[in-house]
């Protein structure tokens, strides 16, 4: 591994060797390539949080820049964790069950706060019979569809996607609709592990909302992973850290998984983490 993966592997750890982050440090070629490399990833927060802890071994305009980046995710995902709040509150009152995973409720559950994990929108899952009504309430309350599409299409779309992408007309924030988390190109069928069932409730900054269960959410997460090629280190984290600070059943995980075939992905994800993070 090249010595800025290297460096941004070390500072996604729950404890870190100082010597080893001063060495790595001092062979940044280009902390330019090296903040785009750890955003990419979509680790900076946790970059960031422990890089300044060694704020003297940084050139004095690149932690300025580090700083104001980090000053400005926080902005932005205090923003989206606010909407969250205020969608799921508002399906809610409609009768509809929304289920909140990944972005805030990801971020808070497994990091202890919901700016230590970056996301760029916010994934709730309602019951596909109610994803009609869902984006009408959406649209009626300064929402719109990314994509303008017909009736005949919007069924055809569910064929070959499992989300819809409605916008906020104010802040731009994007909620990613999901009445499955399971697409037919890929093999493993989620669906058969009845997430809109098994859901918690979870506090989020004094508000309620729905979430998986923790063994539900582990292999989600893993199957997530898996099925992006692992091409970003914050899925891995996220997982590593989730074990962590939740109670997760490990021994209930693995044999949910083997009902959906999941259980070489958890197995392989388990060995990934424990070998890289």
């Amino acid at each position: 591994m090249t010595n800025e993966i290297i460096l941004i592997i070390e500072c996604c750890r729950l404890s870190q060797d100082s010597k080893l982050i001063e060495e790595k440090i001092s062979l940044i070629k280009n902390w330019d390539d090296f903040i785009s490399l750890s955003y990419s990833h979509g680790v900076f927060p946790l970059v960031y949080q422990v890089l300044k802890k060694h704020e003297d071994k940084i050139p004095l305009n690149t932690f300025a820049f580090m700083k104001q980046t980090y000053m400005n995710l926080v902005k932005t995902n205090m923003l989206m964790t606010s909407e969250l709040t205020k969608v799921s509150k508002l399906l809610e009152e409609n009768g509809i069950k929304a289920i909140s995973f990944k972005g805030p409720t990801l971020s808070q559950m497994a990091y202890g706060d919901v700016v230590s994990r970056q996301y760029v929108d916010l994934d709730v899952l309602v019951d596909e019979s109610l994803l009609s009504k869902s984006q009408k309430i959406l649209e009626a309350n300064n929402y719109y569809p990314r994509y303008d599409l017909e009736e005949y299409q919007k069924e055809n779309l569910k064929d070959i996607t499992h989300d819809v992408s409605m916008i906020n007309k104010s802040n731009g924030i994007n909620i990613e609709l999901h009445w499955t988390l399971s697409s037919g190109e890929f093999f493993i069928d989620l669906e058969k592990l009845d997430y809109m069932s098994d859901t918690k409730k979870f506090n989020l900054l004094n508000h309620e909302l729905n979430i998986f269960s923790n063994e539900k959410l582990f292999i989600y997460l893993c199957v997530h992973g898996y099925k992006h090629l692992w091409e970003r280190i914050e899925w891995l984290v996220d997982i590593y850290y989730l074990i962590s600070k939740e109670n997760i059943d490990l021994e209930k995980v693995l044999e949910m998984s083997k009902l959906v075939d999941a259980d070489r992905i958890v197995l392989s994800t388990l060995i990934i983490c424990q070998k890289i993070v």
